[in-house]
């Protein structure tokens, strides 16, 4: 009872269509022949009972050509008639000529299916299946076969877990339809399907006439299944998942590198497993250094000496560019580049009652020309790339171009202390207690992004740069790149700093026990001891050092096994008393990862440990001063300090000796060695 005038007559004029216009492009009946062939569609039909469906014919002769003007007869059976312009009714039609009402037929939960066929010219088309049935008040996809090794995946967003299997893998699934709770699916007849990421897997078909259908694993990543039936009242499923296995662990080799000299190229390659031990191929990676100013790194892997130094080479697997629509990335092993030959750089000193920015040349160990800042610093942080200082103010973030020695810019809305700088140069972070704010530059994108975190005290980057952990209090923030929401963890203790291990597995805390957020899944771990204030990685990933007075802490850090070891396994921690009770300013290590100094305040002493000795002698000063903050020069030969008697002290690695010192006039707490 549900068709309308309007509808008969839409319906007339397209089987007019087909009696009078089909076959175009032929002008000459004298070319067309019999009818040899008459195809009807669609194959299979499926609908409610007493809907309609416009049947499509094509009558074509021997050669192919459409046939025109032809009028077709159909035949049909069990309660169902089409009429004669080609209207399927699911059930009886008042007039074969003239249809206006469909009278639907009677069906129960097993519905009713009947054949119809066309005939042109006394030639029969093929024959289609109709599939009534009472109507799908729900549609189900349920996944009932896994090829192989599976896995469990919890999945971002609180969208639950999943289970995963592993790449060219497949599962199976399979389709329900009910009526209120009945189960109609062998009535329904036939089903299409779709998955949402085809990168992430691929059905093996569109259409199936039968309940199941297979997808099959490309790529490491969670998509989803859907099936939906009826050829008018379409009944969509709810979406059933489909993942493959997340990347666990990356292996890049060579590692380590050494190059012979500046302008050497070095291709990495990369070996990948999921998180079952399975191999993976195909991923996207990125590829970061964590010094882009002593060796770059191409997307594709290849990297560059740029200047003489060691740079941590790394590999990631990111999400959405890897492990896709999952949000757990992995972090390969660090290979360490050396670039042979001696620094030439400059070191920066700046005083939070100075104005005055001082550059240091290394090669000359000469003071130059003193640059004039807008507002009294109170931090100073270099880029990865050697190219930007950035200073904090109360007035607003300044940033130094290092290569003309001058004030670029001056951000105003971000006032504070300028926490960290990301590896790839392009983000800067800040803290504003005073607002209860950290911001986000992203120098990229042109913009700053505020994120309500109070009295942040510490931040550090993951090697992709994609994500940033801050320190506020008892709590760490996880901000992601794209997102103005973050992530918080709570520590159940104060902490004072973070420091992300070199391969970007976790973020060790400067906390009672050292504990430890692995990157893979934001999750606290209980760490290894030690109650360290300060926490440094060293550049190989091999530890985390801690700053625990009177001791340096060395973590050893392991990320080996199949399942990429999610959290890391961090071994307890071997102590080396530094000789003095102090508080530390900084952790300084050689880009090498032999010599460890920490700034504080012990008078007349930086204090040392070298890890290739293991040994602990303090560097004794020209002069009763404590020290501050400082830096070593990418060639791991010298390290400069500012004291509190307004000197910076060049100290001679090789000797352990304090070799110079540049009489600055101000007290230089602020001092930065550029890439």
């Amino acid at each position: 009872m549900r068709h309308t005038r309007v509808a008969r007559i839409i319906l007339l004029a397209l089987l007019s269509l087909f009696i009078a216009g089909c076959g175009g492009g032929h002008k000459s009946s004298n070319t067309i022949g019999p009818v040899a062939k008459v195809a009807l569609t669609p194959n299979p039909v499926s609908i409610n009972a007493g809907d309609v469906v416009q049947l499509q014919i094509s009558a074509t002769d021997a050669a192919g050509h459409s046939v025109l003007n032809q009028t077709p007869t159909f035949s049909a059976n069990n309660g169902i008639t089409v009429a004669n312009n080609g209207q399927l009714c699911g059930g009886a039609w008042d007039s074969l000529t003239t249809p206006i009402v469909c009278t639907p037929v009677a069906v129960g939960a097993a519905g009713v299916q009947s054949t119809v066929t066309a005939t042109v010219q006394g030639i029969a088309s093929n024959a289609i299946t109709v599939f009534v049935h009472l109507p799908i008040t729900s549609l189900t996809v349920t996944p009932s076969g896994f090829s192989s090794t599976t896995c469990n995946v919890t999945l971002p967003a609180g969208a639950g877990a999943a289970t995963g299997v592993q790449q060219s893998a497949t599962v199976t699934y399979t389709a329900q339809a009910f009526n209120n709770g009945a189960d109609i699916t062998a009535s329904v007849g036939a089903f299409n399907w779709s998955i949402s990421d085809t990168t992430i897997g691929t059905l093996a078909a569109a259409f199936t006439t039968t309940t199941t259908n297979t997808a099959t694993a490309k790529l490491p990543g969670a998509a989803q299944v859907f099936a939906s039936a009826n050829n008018v009242n379409i009944a969509n499923s709810q979406p059933a998942n489909f993942v493959e296995c997340p990347v666990a662990t990356i292996t890049i080799t060579p590692a380590p590198i050494n190059f012979s000299a500046t302008g050497n190229t070095q291709q990495l390659s990369a070996t990948l497993t999921d998180s079952t031990g399975a191999a993976v191929t195909g991923e996207t990676l990125g590829w970061n250094t964590s010094q882009a100013a002593v060796v770059s790194i191409a997307a594709t892997g290849i990297a560059t000496a740029v200047s003489p130094g060691r740079a941590a080479l790394t590999a990631s697997c990111t999400p959405n560019t890897c492990n896709k629509n999952l949000g757990s990335p992995a972090y390969s092993n660090t290979a360490v580049a050396t670039v042979p030959g001696t620094s030439s750089t400059t070191v920066y000193v700046a005083g939070k009652a100075s104005t005055s920015l001082i550059p240091i040349t290394t090669s000359n160990n000469t003071a130059g020309t003193a640059i004039a800042l807008p507002q009294l610093p109170n931090s100073l942080l270099f880029s990865p790339n050697g190219g930007q200082a950035f200073l904090g103010s109360s007035a607003g973030m300044m940033i130094v171009n290092a290569t003309s020695n001058t004030v670029a810019n001056t951000i105003t809305n971000m006032p504070g202390t300028v926490l960290a700088v990301s590896p790839d140069s392009s983000s800067v972070l800040v803290s504003n207690p005073a607002s209860s704010q950290v911001f986000l530059l992203n120098q990229n994108g042109s913009s700053v992004t505020g994120y309500a975190i109070p009295n942040a005290t510490a931040a550090d980057f993951t090697p992709d740069s994609l994500r940033a952990y801050v320190v506020s209090g008892s709590t760490v923030f996880v901000l992601q790149s794209g997102l103005t929401t973050s992530k918080q963890i709570a520590l159940g203790a104060s902490a004072t700093s973070i420091s992300m291990l070199a391969n970007g597995s976790a973020a060790f805390v400067g906390a009672s026990g050292t504990p430890f957020i692995s990157t893979c899944n934001n999750v606290l771990s209980a760490g290894p001891g030690g109650s360290p204030t300060l926490v440094l990685t060293l550049p190989d990933g091999s530890q985390m050092l801690g700053a625990d007075s009177p001791n340096l802490d060395l973590i050893p850090v392991s990320i080996t096994g199949a399942t990429g070891s999610c959290p890391p396994a961090a071994s307890a921690p071997t102590t080396a008393n530094l000789g003095s009770a102090y508080t530390p300013q900084q952790i300084i290590v050689t880009s090498d990862g032999q010599q460890v100094y920490v700034t504080s305040n012990v008078g007349g002493q930086l204090l040392h440990f070298n890890i290739a000795g293991n040994n602990a002698t303090p560097i004794t000063l020209s002069s009763s001063a404590t020290t501050f903050t400082g830096g070593a020069t990418p060639d791991s030969a010298t390290v400069y300090v500012g004291a509190s008697d307004s000197q910076v002290h060049r100290i001679d690695v090789a000797s352990g000796t304090d070799a110079q010192q540049f009489p600055i006039g101000f007290v230089p707490d602020l001092v930065a060695v550029r890439p």
